[in-house]
């Protein structure tokens, strides 16, 4: 057969070439850490302005999509919608299942119907918020990102996790049947609204589970990792009313200052910001392994712990590096092996298919350097060792 088009007729004048200069317009991100701050969102946002794509977009004009689960809807987000309601904004809730097996697209499908059919017509103009832990963020910055093509989006985090992570750094994502976060954007939220006080509602084991994240910034500053030592056995007390929100809210703006620290030097991920991936190409794995039976910072301690002893068989972790993360998380209560029932074949499986594997399994080690450009080594793992430190970090 010959060419579709015959060539010989075209000449390097019927070629058109232009190459497209856009700047792309950043999103000033707001964040702020007070107890009590939930009670003054409504407040706030019938008074806040922002810049939004060239445009000025008040707050108290624009329709207000505000997601949740079915937990936090209970706890906190029907009282803020019905006031937010009194203040006279257009808002309306969507509420979803809770837990990481509904972050996906059937639900993300589900929410954008409802807002197609709500009482209130959403277009261009409207506003994003949620209200919830990491899940609820993911997917309300998902739906965000790619309503009308991206709308502002607001995070009102109410988990530890969430609040010292996964509302930090503007990461949103959906998950696969497979894989964990493999449909997402890099978009910052407006604003991101922490309330410390909201802790002490929380499940002491989920409060548990958001200190892993913590923990992982105390292995990029020595401040919060000796604060974390020194407090280690009085960080979660057995009444969560007697929760020490003072202590919680100095621990939530060490966090967020040491992560915007990665995120502002590296927006996209690709280079000094991999640092925050810490134990969480493993971590992943075991997460999607325990069919999400591990919390996501349990997980994330185990997958620490596994890829420090593959840098302290390396030399790169000294072997007290190691014993001491070890003690840390022990002592705030996070597991540090495996579950021996896990099939390694099943975890290996899951560790290809995470979306930071490409050719070869990458993992990111937290060193102490003499700058943030120096805290960072990156290595490859043959699948042989990687699955003897499995076996190591299994338990027996």
């Amino acid at each position: 057969m010959g060419d579709i088009i015959d060539t010989e007729q075209v000449t390097h004048h019927d070629t058109f070439h232009i190459t497209l200069e856009r700047s792309i317009i950043p999103v000033r991100s707001e964040i702020q850490v007070q107890p009590g701050l939930l009670n003054e969102i409504p407040s706030i946002l019938s008074q806040t302005v922002i810049e939004w794509r060239g445009d000025r977009l008040e707050l108290a004009k624009a329709q207000h999509a505000v997601f949740s689960d079915s937990t936090v809807t209970s706890l906190y987000t029907k009282n803020l919608v019905d006031r937010m309601k009194d203040k006279g904004l257009k808002v309306v809730l969507f509420e979803f299942p809770e837990g990481e097996e509904n972050k996906n697209l059937q639900t993300y499908g589900l929410l954008i119907d409802q807002i197609e059919k709500s009482e209130i017509k959403f277009g261009a103009n409207t506003v994003v918020h949620a209200v919830g832990g990491g899940v609820t963020g993911d997917l309300a910055g998902y739906i965000a990102a790619t309503y009308h093509r991206g709308v502002p989006f607001i995070q009102i985090p109410t988990s530890l996790l969430a609040d010292v992570d996964s509302s930090i750094g503007g990461k949103v994502a959906i998950d696969s049947a497979l894989a964990k976060n493999i449909l997402g954007a890099f978009y910052e939220p407006t604003h991101v609204l922490i309330d410390p006080a909201l802790l002490k509602t929380l499940p002491r084991r989920h409060l548990i589970n958001g200190l892993a994240e913590v923990v992982k910034h105390g292995l990029l500053d020595d401040n919060l990792a000796n604060l974390l030592v020194q407090q280690a056995g009085s960080l979660i007390p057995d009444d969560m009313n007697l929760l020490n929100i003072k202590l919680m809210q100095q621990i939530i703006e060490k966090s967020v200052e040491i992560k915007n620290r990665f995120v502002a030097a590296d927006p996209f991920d690709k280079g000094v910001r991999r640092i925050l991936n810490t134990g969480h190409t493993i971590g992943h794995a075991i997460e999607k392994v325990s069919h999400y039976e591990l919390l996501h910072g349990e997980a994330v301690a185990i997958g620490m712990v596994t890829e420090g002893r593959i840098a302290a068989a390396r030399g790169i972790w000294k072997p007290q590096d190691l014993e001491g993360l070890i003690i840390l998380l022990n002592s705030i209560g996070l597991p540090t092996k495996i579950p021996r029932d896990f099939d390694i074949d099943e975890i290996m499986r899951a560790i290809w298919r995470d979306k930071k594997v490409t050719d070869a399994i990458e993992l990111s080690i937290p060193v102490k350097g003499q700058s943030i450009n120096d805290s960072l080594i990156m290595i490859k793992v043959g699948e042989n060792e990687i699955q003897q430190i499995i076996k190591e970090s299994t338990v027996v």
